[in-house]
């Protein structure tokens, strides 16, 4: 027994055996809008606080991941010939990962933020119960009710999950800036001018329902819910990170900053670009009473009632599906909650990922609708007028992406 309990790999089998088994332990109910412990009316398939909880867990760890990811950049240099030490600290290489470990505090304030929030309204908006003080120890926290305050608990350390995905902390932390910062209104300002144009014409009443499905931070279901302030804006985004930060963004009134860069050591002009500050005033968004901000797969999404027009609006989205006839069965299945018309408008790339089933080109994306019952308003993809997305613009590799753009009508 002793050799198996000195094995690395058996430990590490033991260890996620207990956490799976504990984990298996706690209920946890399903999530609803505003962060209601309830079955949602707008999805089939519910999600759970269980999702909520572990993107707060990665959150919380933020800090000590990444500075310890940047101690690895430092412990590299032990490898390197001690004179050849001295020349990197003349050139102040040194006082560059100093410079990230300032920057990783500067995000984990943000993220500090975007966490206390959500507890706060899982507090607010439910009867405290044991499932929420289990997700506040799990944060490090608890909760003072008499004067209705978080305290950090010095008692109940966060708990760690070998399954932390900080990628995703990073990229979450990037959407917010190319969401919410009026640096990246050049890569936001192509697409919300493509639905503007497409919509002209469009009735935009108490009886118009929009969808923005894969709606990430929200900022384009939000210029949309302000563009049209008479018809119902429904933003659905899957990833509970990415939720997160819209339900964040749009409730605080106070102004975060963000490093997104600072982990990039590659293609760099200086250590001041690598670790350069997004400031972002989130006063100035204030949620529109005409925008619902949900939770869930778009899949599984049924709207509560029956509208005369129901629009699609997508952006960078249906290249993220395993099987893209999923996406095309999803918004054509919401044809039953329209007397009227259902359009879908789309601007985005055809750059796929997450294993896909099927990869279509543009013409053949154009063929798909017309065989499956869509008639086309518009349709066209541009290859000259390339659009950035969380691109770097001081970095000396730069990412851009020739978009598809069409508005089609699903025929009756």
């Amino acid at each position: 027994m002793a050799s198996f309990t000195r094995n690395k790999t058996f430990k590490a089998w033991l260890v996620s055996k207990l956490e799976k088994s504990l984990t298996t332990l706690q209920s946890y109910p399903s999530i609803s809008t505003n962060f209601k412990l309830s079955d949602s009316p707008h999805f089939t398939k519910q999600q759970s606080l269980k999702d909520i909880a572990a993107s707060l867990s990665q959150l919380c760890e933020y800090k000590i991941r990444a500075l310890r990811q940047n101690g690895i950049i430092y412990q590299r240099t032990n490898s390197v010939h001690p004179s050849d030490v001295e020349q990197l600290n003349e050139i102040g290489y040194f006082d560059k990962l100093v410079a990230v470990n300032k920057s990783i505090d500067v995000n984990y304030n943000t993220l500090s933020k975007i966490t206390e929030y959500t507890l706060k309204k899982l507090i607010t908006n439910n009867e405290f119960n044991s499932t929420i003080e289990a997700v506040l120890k799990d944060t490090g926290y608890t909760w003072d009710s008499e004067n209705e305050s978080l305290v950090h608990d010095s008692v109940n350390s966060i708990k760690f999950s070998k399954k932390s995905n900080q990628g995703r902390v990073n990229e979450a932390m990037c959407h917010i800036v190319r969401d919410w910062c009026t640096a990246y209104d050049l890569e936001r300002k192509p697409l919300v001018d493509f639905m503007k144009k497409s919509l002209k014409n469009a009735e935009m009443d108490e009886d118009t329902l929009i969808i923005v499905p894969g709606s990430g931070c929200g900022r384009l279901a939000y210029e949309l819910a302000v563009l049209y302030p008479k018809a119902q804006v429904s933003s659905i985004e899957y990833s509970s990170l990415m939720y997160l930060c819209n339900e964040y963004v749009l409730g605080a009134n106070e102004k975060v900053t963000i490093d997104p860069y600072y982990q990039y050591y590659s293609g760099q002009q200086s250590k001041q670009t690598q670790t350069r500050h997004f400031e972002m005033d989130l006063g100035k968004f204030q949620k529109p009473e005409n925008l619902k901000v949900l939770y869930g797969d778009f899949c599984c999404y049924n709207p509560e009632k029956k509208y005369k027009n129901v629009i699609v609006c997508s952006a960078f989205f249906i290249d993220t599906a395993a099987n893209m006839f999923d996406y095309f069965k999803a918004i054509e299945l919401l044809s039953k909650y329209s007397s009227g018309r259902l359009h879908w408008v789309n601007v985005g790339p055809l750059k796929y990922g997450t294993r896909p089933l099927v990869q279509l080109t543009f013409e053949e994306l154009t063929n798909l609708r017309k065989v499956r019952g869509w008639n086309d308003h518009s349709n066209e993809v541009d290859v000259n007028h390339l659009n950035g997305y969380l691109t770097d613009y001081e970095s000396l590799f730069q990412g851009f992406y020739g978009l598809v753009r069409f508005h089609s009508e699903l025929k009756r």
